[in-house]
C-alpha cells in the first residue's frame, strides 16, 4: 500500500490532477458566473470567500448552498442548468494558472509520466480551461462531472486511469487541494498530495495525505523520492 513505510521511495508513473484550486485559480469566472444566475433570480450575490469555501464538490452543490432553499428540486436543476451555460460560454475570462503548472506539467512529460485532469466541473469546460491556458496538449485524459455516473470523492476517475494506464494503485499520485481530492485517492488505494494553496482544507476531517505542497514545482522532489511523506 502507498505510504506504508516513511522509508519507501514511490514509483509514480502517473498524476492525476485536480482543475480547480490545483493547477488553476478559477475563482473570478466562478464567481462571475454564479452571480449573472443569482442577479437574474433577484437573490443575493455570493463573493469570491464564500464560492471559496463551496465550490469543489460539483455545480448542482454550489449552486444549491447558492441559493439556501429558495429554490425547489426543478427550480435547481434549472438553475444549475443556467448557471452551467454561462459558466461555459466565459470559461477562461480570468482564470489563470497558479505559478509554476506549465513548467511542472513540462518536466512530468519529460519523465514519460501519463497526466490526466479529473474535476467535478463539467468535461468540456475543463478542457476549454486548460487549452485557454495552454497545456491542455500534457494530458492523456480530462475528465470532469460528466464523464462518470458519481463525483469525487468516489474513486471512479482514479480507477479509470489505473485500467487505462495498466498502472497499479502504488504507481499513481492523485494531487489536489481539497478533501474529495484526498479521499478520492485514499479510497482508491493511491498516493494523495494535497496543494495548500488552493481552495479546500483537510480540516475537521481525519484525512492524512501522504505529502503536501504549497507550490506545485514542489511535486518534482515527490517524483524523485526525496520528499518525505506523512504515513
Amino acid at each position: 500500500m502507498p505510504g506504508a513505510s516513511p522509508a519507501t521511495a514511490p514509483d509514480i508513473r502517473g498524476i492525476v490532477f485536480d482543475l480547480d484550486g490545483t493547477l488553476v485559480d478559477s475563482l473570478a469566472d466562478i464567481t462571475a458566473s454564479l452571480n449573472a444566475v443569482l442577479r437574474r433570480e433577484e437573490l443575493p450575490e455570493r463573493d469570491r470567500e464564500w464560492v471559496r469555501r463551496n465550490v469543489g464538490l460539483g455545480a448542482t452543490h454550489l449552486v444549491r448552498q447558492a441559493v439556501a432553499g429558495t429554490a425547489g428540486e426543478a427550480a435547481l436543476e434549472r438553475l444549475v442548468g443556467d448557471y452551467v451555460a454561462h459558466y461555459d460560454a466565459h470559461p477562461c475570462v480570468r482564470t489563470a494558472a497558479y505559478p509554476g503548472v506549465p513548467e511542472t506539467l513540462a518536466q512530468c512529460a519529460r519523465r514519460g509520466l501519463v497526466l490526466a485532469v479529473a474535476s467535478n466541473k463539467p468535461a468540456g469546460i475543463v478542457t476549454q480551461v486548460v487549452d485557454a491556458l495552454g497545456f491542455g496538449g500534457r494530458f492523456r485524459f480530462i475528465w470532469g462531472s460528466d464523464s462518470f455516473p458519481v463525483l469525487k470523492p468516489d474513486p471512479a476517475a482514479l480507477l479509470a486511469f489505473m485500467e487505462r494506464t495498466g498502472l497499479r494503485p502504488a504507481a499513481v499520485l492523485m494531487v489536489g487541494d481539497s478533501a474529495a481530492d484526498v479521499a478520492c485517492a485514499a479510497n482508491a488505494g493511491a498516493w494523495s498530495c494535497h496543494f495548500t494553496a488552493g481552495y479546500g482544507t483537510l480540516d475537521g476531517t481525519a484525512l492524512i495525505p501522504h505529502w503536501r505542497i504549497a507550490a506545485i514545482p514542489e511535486l518534482i522532489p515527490i517524483l524523485d523520492g526525496t520528499a518525505p511523506h506523512h504515513s
